[in-house]
């Protein structure tokens, strides 16, 4: 039950990134060859770039982070973090892979947090919010440098994402 509520959620998600990653490439190719772009794209160029963690445009940085996080690897860890759907902040916060937030309006005190920490766990609205932050997270998350860096080898050889090797 577990995987057939997540699974459509995930695939909604990577598709939605797929979308934009699909624009990028075509902006790119028609940039590099020396055709214009509508002030509509160059704008999107601009929110995607800022929504993405960069303050300028740099599409050799931008293709590695706008991209998808294979299914199984998603399940895993939403499984993994969140007793298959069974936690506190999964139930209470819509929260399937212990996302953290310091802000107070948007988190949950977890209840074995220690005295010196203050961080929170995130609060969502829906588990499709879940979802897509986790993929976010992922794509430009400083503790996942190296996972794009593969995902990015594994897309420059042509090679399928491999879940497993990525996990690594």
């Amino acid at each position: 039950m577990f995987i057939r509520t997540m699974l459509p959620l995930v695939l909604k998600a990577n598709e939605s990134i797929l979308q934009d990653r699909g624009r990028l490439l075509a902006l790119r190719a028609r940039l590099n060859g020396g055709k214009p772009i509508s002030t509509d794209d160059q704008a999107w160029l601009q929110e995607i770039s800022h929504r993405y963690g960069l303050d300028q445009l740099d599409f050799d940085v931008l293709l590695k982070r706008v991209d998808v996080i294979p299914p199984s690897l998603a399940l895993a860890q939403a499984a993994e973090e969140s007793g298959w759907g069974t936690s506190r902040f999964a139930l209470e916060g819509n929260n399937l892979f212990g996302i953290w937030t310091w802000d107070v309006d948007q988190g949950s005190v977890p209840v074995n947090r220690p005295g010196n920490a203050n961080h929170l766990v995130r609060v969502y609205p829906d588990v499709q919010t879940s979802v897509r932050a986790y993929l976010h997270n992922i794509n430009v998350g400083f503790a996942y440098v190296d996972f794009r860096e593969l995902r990015a080898a594994m897309r420059a050889r042509g090679k399928p994402l491999d879940a497993l090797e990525l996990a690594g």
